[in-house]
């Protein structure tokens, strides 16, 4: 996962050791010595990401992590603090961190921690992309206050295992945690989609109970409705491959068990406040583009949308050196639909076909209806290879099962419908206008139905 992080220590050997971690990922790193330099919160502005030390002797390490976190609200930069004091951790956090390392753990600590906070990120300046397109369209959401401290709903989900009773008797008799446990998954699935607020626990304490914890994280991070619920896995230190596991499969966090309170309720203090500003950001664009940007029959967004934001995506993937594809899918014969069964049958079509595209490709991408029986999809960070397997999922989604449709006269009938993809790629090194690669991609779909229909081809470099 490539990224920009920006190292701030005074101790060079401190420097060097974690540039050196961070260069294995081939990261792009750049180091900051003072934390009074008039340039730091500059810099900090364009990273990825924020490493922070922080030390008893360096007396500046709080009021930056202050700045730093005042900033973010803006930019979304999170900030991992490190220090060799853990009772100093649940400080860092109420102070503005969004994540504490402590000491030096494993090479696959580090690693994991940075790309589970470069991931949410990225998906944050999606929203947050978004959000300033439909700031052109008129809207101005307003940026509410999140709440600090309060009380904590949290979901415990643990099976019987060895040291159980201690753990649960220090977070049941917390007094700003209102805790239920349960035992089964399902109902660990029910209560966070339920409020997907609720800060939801889970017990490792062995390879079973870890598989447990994977198969629940992955079914909340596949439902749009808890794509962003608090989930935190409380770990064995034997446990703790089971726990990089978690963050690579999407949980936010992980702690072992002996953590104190204090330090976890910092942390379900920083995981609420993601919380709540990724569902802002969700919220402003539902209620704002709703009616303005999207197509009223199938809930995609709109040409005017797709034509105005994805050549924001495309600058942005410039200016970054990473690829962006385009996909542009055309529905087969999909006149005869129409002049065979009606307009209302074509309209079931359009429906369908539109939600199999949403539900196949990845969160990060942009869907729109272009026209017709056309849409569009931008994909960024996507090389050739990964837009050709987006592509395949997508027309495997639509082809593989009939479509039921009601003709004019009320009868029933299955449909198989298939579709024509065409794929271009924006050249990272250059500037290129949206028009050059949604022409390739146009004369790549037109290929694909040229070769028969219900395929994908890949354009040439858009000239």
């Amino acid at each position: 996962m490539s990224g920009r992080i920006l190292i701030i220590d005074p101790n060079a050997q401190r420097r060097m050791l974690l540039k050196s971690l961070l260069l294995e990922e081939f990261y792009l790193v750049d180091m900051m010595t003072d934390m009074a330099d008039p340039m730091l919160m500059v810099r900090a502005r364009h990273a990825d990401l924020v490493f922070l030390a922080y030390d008893a002797e360096n007396s500046a390490a709080l009021p930056t992590l202050r700045q730093l976190h005042a900033q973010s609200r803006e930019t979304g930069v999170p900030v991992i603090a490190t220090s060799p004091e853990q009772t100093i951790a649940a400080r860092l956090l109420t102070a503005g961190a969004d994540d504490v390392i402590i000491d030096h753990p494993s090479a696959e600590v580090w690693h994991a921690r940075v790309r589970t906070l470069i991931r949410q990120k990225r998906t944050q300046d999606e929203l947050r992309l978004r959000e300033e397109t439909s700031r052109e369209f008129g809207f101005e959401p307003a940026i509410p206050e999140v709440p600090r401290g309060g009380t904590h709903t949290v979901t415990l989900f643990s099976t019987a295992g060895p040291g159980e009773g201690a753990f649960d008797v220090r977070l049941k008799g917390c007094p700003v945690m209102q805790v239920t446990k349960v035992n089964a998954a399902a109902a660990a699935l029910a209560r966070c989609t339920a409020d997907p607020q609720t800060a939801l626990l889970l017990r490792v304490f062995s390879r079973r109970s870890g598989m447990h914890a994977m198969q629940l994280i992955a079914r909340l991070r596949s439902a749009p409705r808890t794509r962003f619920t608090p989930v935190i896995m409380v770990i064995d230190p034997a446990e703790q491959g089971m726990a990089i596991q978690g963050l690579d499969i999407g949980a936010s966090d992980f702690v072992v068990q002996d953590i104190s309170m204090e330090e976890l309720t910092a942390r379900l203090s920083t995981h609420r406040r993601r919380f709540i500003m990724h569902e802002r950001l969700r919220a402003d664009l539902v209620s704002g583009l709703e009616m303005a940007m999207t197509d009223p029959l199938t809930r995609l967004l709109n040409r005017r949308y797709a034509t105005t934001h994805i050549p924001r995506l495309m600058t942005q993937a410039v200016d970054a050196k990473q690829p962006f594809s385009l996909m542009l899918i055309d529905i087969d014969n999909f006149k005869l639909v129409n002049d065979r069964y009606g307009h209302a049958a074509g309209d079931t079509v359009l429906v369908e076909v539109a939600q199999r595209l949403r539900s196949t490709v990845r969160s990060i991408d942009l869907v729109a209806r272009f026209g017709g029986e056309e849409f569009l999809v931008a994909l960024p960070r996507a090389n050739p290879a990964v837009a050709a397997q987006v592509a395949e999922r997508v027309r495997a989604a639509v082809a593989m099962e009939p479509i039921t449709v009601r003709s004019a006269k009320g009868n029933e009938t299955d449909l198989t419908v298939t579709v024509s993809v065409g794929i271009a790629q924006a050249d990272d090194q250059q500037d290129e206008a949206f028009e050059a690669v949604f022409s390739c991609a146009d004369l790549a779909m037109y290929q694909a139905k040229r070769d028969g229909r219900n395929r994908i081809s890949q354009g040439t470099a858009a000239a």
